[in-house]
């Protein structure tokens, strides 16, 4: 079974403010190594949605059928569905909450 090593990891769990519904999980974390040579160690990887995860064997499995081997101990996190691009983009959720407790967004 080839898979993605990964650490500092967090389960993000994304929520649609205006209706207060879970809109889905991502996993956001660093790799380790990359089994299908996709990601080099240390880059930062946000997958696809989450189909499973099973935090005994350590497993995460998304909807686009790649599996992530959790190493060490991680976080959940919860952030709201406007903030999403930003954790695509590389931002790690802790900073993303950070931005959101303290209200830095430049305003529009």
């Amino acid at each position: 079974m080839k898979k993605t090593k990964v650490k500092d990891w967090y389960i993000v769990e994304i929520i649609d403010l205006e209706t207060d519904i879970l809109v889905g999980e991502v996993l956001w974390a660093i790799v380790i190594c990359d089994d299908l040579k996709r990601f080099l160690p240390d880059d930062y990887v946000c997958t696809s949605k989450i189909k499973k995860h099973d935090f005994k064997t350590k497993l995460v499995t998304t909807f686009s059928g790649n599996i992530y081997e959790l190493i060490n101990q991680g976080r959940k996190i919860t952030i709201n569905f406007q903030d999403f691009i930003h954790i695509k983009a590389g931002i790690s959720p802790v900073s993303v909450d950070f931005i959101q407790c303290h209200n830095l967004y430049a305003t529009q």
